[in-house]
């Protein structure tokens, strides 16, 4: 995405809109049956999966080796890299005593976002367990002596050689390689103002530079594979956001920023803007416009004038110094 000038963005009542990549999965992993999930035969969990589960357990309840049994089993995204953001609930439950030791808020928050590799390494008996697991799983984990880090269960005041058991409930997960797809979270607490700027602030507008280099390779492209989806701006700063971003650009490649030129190019776009409907929803009086094309042309005639050369003997940088290379 191409940067604006932040006195341009103040100035134009503009935020910075916020863009993240999806990373597609991998379609042939394949989630194994745990052979050791006999150990879990003691073990029942029960509850709404979007809330803490209810764990009972013969005890004392021990094991050797990390086994893990899926109660749920999530139609969501796969856990394909350990360097994946994931979302993710736990209750654990002493395999000594029977009670919970610890659990984290099952509150819904999506915003406590960690690398799968920090839940393994806090828990190593996670790592047979998540590779493949699904969005929306619920799993059962019986952890060995070892399962969890070291200053994690001393913390838990769990002993050397204590089993533990874990229950995890996958809630988000965010895939590792970028498709290029925008990501519009609720859940992460971005405000609803906020997604509506990377929404709406290219709105339905054509990548024309690209849709022209397709078009010179000699076939007809599909021109709604190189439009934006919309929605058009429907808040006055989302317009404004619109305009900012065209301006800065137009403004750019002239090749005489006079302040009379920088206001023709500004006084074009919107002008564009206009006639294909992109402020149709917007908020904007004509008297609006007029400020704002006054606003843009003082910031960017400022940023883009020509000054003059001083000498090189007062420190100026001449046509000749520019060459010289240190």
């Amino acid at each position: 995405m191409r940067k604006i000038p932040a006195s341009l963005a103040v100035l134009g009542l503009v935020a910075v809109g916020l863009v993240g990549c999806s990373l597609p999965g991998s379609n042939a992993c394949d989630r194994a049956d745990d052979a050791d999930a006999s150990v879990l035969s003691g073990v029942t969990v029960s509850g709404e999966t979007d809330e803490a589960p209810e764990v009972e357990l013969y005890t004392p309840f021990h094991t050797d080796s990390a086994a893990s049994e899926d109660v749920v089993v999530g139609e969501g995204l796969e856990i394909t890299d350990d360097s994946q953001l994931i979302v993710m609930d736990i209750s654990i439950t002493s395999g000594e005593t029977g009670e919970n030791l610890v659990k984290t808020n099952y509150d819904g928050d999506l915003s406590r976002v960690s690398p799968v590799a920090r839940w393994m390494e806090v828990v190593p008996g996670l790592q047979d367990v998540l590779p493949c697991a699904t969005e929306g799983s619920r799993i059962v984990v019986a952890l060995p002596p070892g399962g969890i880090e070291a200053a994690t269960a001393s913390s838990l005041e769990l002993g050397e050689d204590d089993s533990a058991v874990a229950v995890i409930d996958i809630r988000k997960v965010y895939l590792p390689k970028a498709d290029g797809a925008d990501q519009f979270n609720v859940g992460n607490g971005l405000p609803s103002v906020v997604r509506d700027f990377i929404r709406e602030h290219h709105g339905t507008t054509r990548v024309e530079y690209f849709l022209d280099r397709a078009r010179k390779s000699g076939e007809e492209p599909d021109v709604a594979a190189f439009t934006y989806p919309g929605p058009s701006p429907h808040r006055a700063e989302t317009a404004i956001a619109m305009l900012a971003d065209s301006a800065e650009a137009a403004v750019r490649v002239l090749d005489d920023p006079t302040p009379e030129s920088v206001r023709a190019a500004i006084d074009t776009l919107v002008a564009r803007k206009i006639a294909t409907g992109q402020l149709n929803d917007a908020p904007l009086t004509l008297r609006d416009l007029d400020r704002v094309k006054g606003e843009f042309t003082r910031i960017l005639g400022g940023m883009r004038h020509h000054r003059i050369d001083y000498p090189a003997s007062v420190g100026g940088i001449t046509g000749e110094t520019r060459a010289v290379r240190p």
